[in-house]
């Protein structure tokens, strides 16, 4: 289902013909960040692990006439600790052009409308020197959950 949400610009379910733009967009992310180096997936990848009859993940897409300018992926998890569903946000970013216009808030409360509808918990992390995304969540009354947490990976 697509939403509009005003300067021209609306929300929705990204498709498999989507994978370019997501792939575009999810470089783009890494870039602002300064971690290129990091990203490894691939158009194919994408389409692997993203449709289908069970996806890994899921996104939703911010468009302007027929440009992606946006993105938010998610997953859906369980946290055993709290007995709660969750869905877990991986990226959230609108293209620099857009930014200041409400429409990274636009995916978050689509996202916290998502999480509500299934009765789960919505979580994310955020690079703790990345004052300007702490702001943006405080600012839509987000409350940081853990202090001090390392990711390991093997």
């Amino acid at each position: 289902m697509s939403a509009a949400l005003g300067h021209g610009v609306t929300i929705r379910p990204a498709e498999e013909r989507d994978v370019p733009a997501l792939l575009r967009l999810i470089g783009a992310l890494a870039e602002n960040q300064n971690e290129k180096q990091y990203l490894t997936t691939t158009e194919e990848k994408l389409r692997e692990s993203g449709f289908g009859d069970k996806p890994k993940w899921r996104a939703l897409l911010l468009e302007k006439g027929s440009s992606a300018i946006g993105y938010a992926t998610y997953s859906y998890g369980y946290h055993i600790w709290s007995a709660a569903k969750r869905i877990n946000i991986d990226d959230l970013y609108v293209d620099k052009a857009f930014r200041g216009l409400g429409l990274g808030e636009m995916l978050m409360r689509r996202l916290s409308e998502e999480a509500r509808n299934i009765d789960a918990d919505l979580s994310w992390t955020v690079q703790p020197q990345n004052d300007r995304a702490i702001r943006f969540y405080q600012r839509l009354g987000a409350k940081v959950a853990i202090i001090g947490k390392c990711n390991w990976r093997t």
